[in-house]
């Protein structure tokens, strides 16, 4: 609407000040807004389809994503828009609901309309289209040529522009975006589990998304069916957050005192409530209101009591029992102990308590093999390291290393590169946060209520990782122990990537000595196990010793003694594990550095140099899982460094055994590849928006996928398409993909995606009131990509020259009053601002007798009311008039002697 400033005006009685303000309210440049049809055919990109507005629902949505669908009952559709609109406010949208014209009318096919069209412009410009229909453009669609993506004031705008659209020539396709009802992955109800960062890290004090990847997998499994054997001190299988397996058949068994009396509260014991925390953290019952959840909250417990409150002297033949009891039925079998070697000495592996372990893995689960898993220990502060201890050197046995709540390494976590895995843990030096779990009942635990949020250590991230590996069993009960290990290692986070240690081995798999090869991500690893898994074949191992050689190992020389070992098979060996057995004579082993390198250059180090005085290494076996993937063939290297002066040594015997599957090296030709034209490409949208980056990868499936965000691996994230939503600034940057298979990975180029930010008035021009003759400034103020253009406009007519964010009128006359707005635009967008009036006053000399009159012109049709006041600030309306014939006369019959102000406001 133009309104022009008044050209006549006739009063009569006392002198008046008169002035008309055009008010903003209304006064923009409106296109008159069609109905909303009940109906409506539309061109889509799937073809045509038919919709029908429902009369009765509408969807009422916030900013924070809740949403209700809205009983109504309206007569047309055009209603339903009208109460819609009259829904909204800040924070608050009402969309319209949409059905199938042909078909069933219930929640399955109800759809909601958003503001957001997406269009396959053809031939048209993008910009003039969307500015031709009142919307504003978003951005392109990647891989999708021709596509666009545009926004509408509101849900029934959407729906009538997408038919407008969609009817000019040369657009190919236009509809709105429908919307679909969608439900959350399933959440506990145990009042704890927002505490219980190490299930759902929401940034809770520490590092969000630094969890196990694990309420997706809820929906589908709980470790329903599965038996975890928890081999600790005495369990709380009173507890009312545990499911513990307590009848004669399956009894507890107590080898602190020969019986089978586990529970926790029987007299005499103090001090024992580590087992019950274990127990929780692996298994406490989930959704049931109580405490928080296990990770595998329908798992049952076998409590196996063999530590006391205290540091427990046990034997061989005591673990081994343990390690064995009611194995026949115990699926994974937790072990959250260890020697506490405290960074001084080694723990030979017994012949007993291998064999246990060994005969549980091949026999357990009813001959599919018992998982068994182990805490690496938490000596790392004092130099401890898990391949000093002798049952995290077996390759059956799943050695877990520890995290704190910045997914970094937590600092008593012993390292080492035999760990196959790390989990959260928490409250190491650096960190105050614990694990949140169950506790003993009353006042003989950790705290006095029935929870601790204080639990930690190694103790603590073994038991995790037992339940997630109860719930890959219950996905996928075929697997074996090695197809166990297998999954975890190839879909793991990398965590804390700013590692210094981190490298990728000769088959693409990322390993640390800190973390192995990353934190646990059980989602990834269920989606692996149950996308047509196959389990590893037969294991065949080779073996090359060199004995008798009693060769000097140089006194502080870096260097040291370097042995090679050469592997020419005819049938190459895909490796899992490595082992190099050593037979040392030196006084201070502690002094020793001793690392082997593959052929494909991947360093283990298998001892450090630390404080252990103590003498030789007596045969004694390392473990490294390193060289997961990787072809034994090729020249092997194993280094022995003195790196302390004083004391001498000799190498007597080396060992090395590999360990994988046969496989025909010929064959290995399908690592993953991706073609010139299927790299990611790179991405210019607008702020807001969402942006999706894909991949197009050939190689033997299946395929694993690793985002990398501005050199930051991101987490739980394993899909050849990633998406940025609610595109900001800072979201700006490089974007690229590593694949992995079995036979290698590769990295895709980086993609780069710039952040379009239209522009935005930050402060829009105020209306100005004035007298004739003086000065006045309209000024805005606005944000967005440089460069930003202005252009100010009168009553919609562009002023030449007006091209900054100040316009100034040096002498306001009659001929100024009106309407200014202005039009800022960048190459992103435009945007027009409020329309702002400028009034002024000037004295006039009254006519004898009547009432005051004057004239107004405006467009014909168009509602107007005349308001007076004596201050400026108090208004009454007067009388209010339909423009004929381009002008209208407003009379005020009741004029006082006063002074009185008038403005003359256009109603909608």
């Amino acid at each position: 609407m133009h309104y022009r400033p008044i050209t006549s005006v006739r009063c009569w009685l006392m002198p008046l000040v008169f002035a008309v303000f055009l008010s903003d309210l209304g006064l923009v440049h409106i296109r008159a807004a069609a109905p909303l049809l009940n109906t409506y055919e539309l061109k889509t990109s799937a073809g045509p389809k038919s919709y029908t507005v429902s009369l009765t629902e509408l969807f009422v949505a916030s900013t924070g994503l809740a949403s209700d669908l809205t009983a109504i009952n309206q007569a047309t559709a055009n209603g339903v828009a009208q109460y819609a609109a009259s829904l909204a406010e800040p924070g608050v949208e009402a969309k319209i609901v949409i059905y199938p014209t042909v078909g069933p009318v219930d929640e399955s096919t109800r759809r909601v309309v958003s503001k957001m069209l997406l269009v396959n412009v053809g031939i048209q410009d993008p910009l003039v289209l969307a500015q031709a229909h009142g919307l504003m453009w978003h951005s392109d669609v990647a891989g999708l040529e021709g596509f666009h993506l545009f926004r509408a004031p509101n849900s029934a705008a959407a729906l009538i522009a997408a038919k407008s659209i969609g009817d000019q020539a040369g657009v190919v396709s236009a509809e709105p975006i429908l919307e679909q009802m969608y439900q959350a992955d399933f959440v506990p109800n145990d009042p704890l589990f927002p505490d219980q960062w190490h299930l759902l890290n929401t940034g809770q004090n520490g590092a969000m998304g630094g969890d196990v990847n694990i309420t997706n997998v809820w929906d589908t499994y709980t470790g329903e069916g599965i038996i975890i054997a928890v081999m600790d001190t005495s369990t709380d299988y009173f507890h009312e957050d545990l499911k513990v397996l307590t009848n004669f058949a399956l009894n507890t068994l107590n080898f602190a005192t020969n019986g089978f009396d586990t529970n926790a509260h029987v007299g005499g014991r103090t001090n024992e409530f580590h087992g019950t925390a274990v127990s929780g953290v692996a298994a406490a019952i989930g959704n049931n209101g109580l405490g928080g959840s296990g990770a595998a909250m329908d798992a049952s417990i076998i409590p196996i009591r063999i530590l006391a409150g205290g540091p427990t002297a046990l034997s061989d033949f005591q673990i081994a029992a343990g390690l064995l009891h009611s194995n026949s039925i115990v699926d994974v079998h937790n072990n959250s102990w260890g020697p506490g070697t405290g960074g001084r000495n080694i723990s030979q592996l017994g012949i007993l308590r291998s064999n246990a372990v060994v005969q549980g893995s091949l026999f357990g689960r009813g001959g599919r093999g018992t998982i068994y898993v182990w805490s690496a220990g938490n000596d790392g502060e004092r130099g401890g390291n898990a391949n000093y201890i002798g049952h995290l050197n077996m390759r059956e046995t799943v050695a877990i290393g520890a995290l704190n709540d910045l997914a970094e390494r937590a600092s008593y976590s012993n390292p080492g590169a035999n760990l196959v895995i790390s989990a959260p843990a928490g409250r190491d030096a650096t960190r105050p946060q614990g694990t949140t779990t169950t506790d003993v009942t009353g006042m003989t635990g950790y705290s006095i209520d029935n929870y601790t949020a204080e639990f930690n250590g190694t103790s603590s991230a073994a038991p995790l990782v037992s339940g997630c590996v109860a719930l890959l069993l219950e996905a996928n009960p075929g697997l074996g122990w090695r197809d166990v290990q297998n999954l975890l290692i190839r879909t793991a986070t990398m965590n804390d990537t700013n590692h210094t240690d981190w490298i990728t081995n000769g088959a693409g798999y990322t390993f640390n000595h800190d973390f192995g090869p990353g934190m646990v991500n059980i989602g990834n690893a269920i989606q692996l196990a149950t996308n047509n898994w196959t389990n590893l074949a037969v294991v065949t191992n080779y073996s090359l010793a060199q004995t008798n050689l009693v060769e000097p190992i140089p006194s502080f020389d870096t260097n040291g003694l370097v042995k090679t070992f050469v592997v020419d098979l005819p049938v190459d060996i895909r490796l899992e594990h490595v082992m190099l057995k050593v037979d040392i004579t030196h006084r201070i082993r502690g002094d020793l550095e001793i690392t082997m390198e593959s052929p494909s250059g991947t360093r283990s180090v298998l001892s450090a140099v630390n404080a252990d005085v103590n003498s030789d290494y007596d045969n004694f076996e390392f473990l490294s899982v390193r060289n997961w993937g990787e072809l034994v063939n090729g020249t092997w290297t194993v280094r022995v460094a003195d790196l302390r002066p004083g004391a001498n040594g000799l190498v007597d015997a080396l060992e090395m055994n590999w360990f994988g599957v046969l496989t025909n090296a010929s064959s290995l030709t399908n690592p993953p590849s991706i073609s010139p034209n299927s790299h990611p490409r790179s991405r210019t949208v607008t702020l807001g928006s969402t942006v999706f980056f894909n991949v197009v990868a050939d190689g033997t499936p299946p395929l694993t996928y690793q985002w990398i965000s501005n050199g930051v691996v991101v987490a739980a994230n394993n899909s050849p398409i990633y998406s940025v939503t609610n595109v900001q600034q800072s979201n700006g940057g490089t974007y690229a993909v590593r694949i992995f298979n079995s036979f290698g990975n590769v990295q895709s180029r980086a993609a780069e995606l710039t952040v379009n930010i239209p522009p935005e008035i930050t402060t829009q021009p105020d209306g100005l009131f004035g007298t004739l003759g003086t000065p006045a400034t309209f000024s805005v103020s606005a944000s967005g990509n440089n460069p930003l253009s202005f252009q100010w406009r009168f009553n919609g007519t562009p002023i030449s020259g007006a091209n900054s964010p100040t316009l100034s009128i040096s002498n306001i006359n009659s001929g100024n009053l009106g309407l200014y707005d202005v039009i800022v635009q960048n190459p992103v967008s435009s945007i027009i601002s409020r329309p702002a009036g400028l009034s002024a006053f000037s004295p006039l000399t009254p006519p004898s007798g009547g009432s005051f009159q004057f004239t107004i012109n405006a467009p014909n049709g168009h509602v107007l009311r005349i308001d007076g006041s004596s201050d400026l600030i108090n208004w009454t309306p007067i009388s209010t008039n339909s423009v004929a014939g381009g002008s209208t006369t407003f009379t005020d019959s009741s004029a006082p002697s006063t002074n009185r102000y008038y403005r003359v406001v256009p109603i909608p």
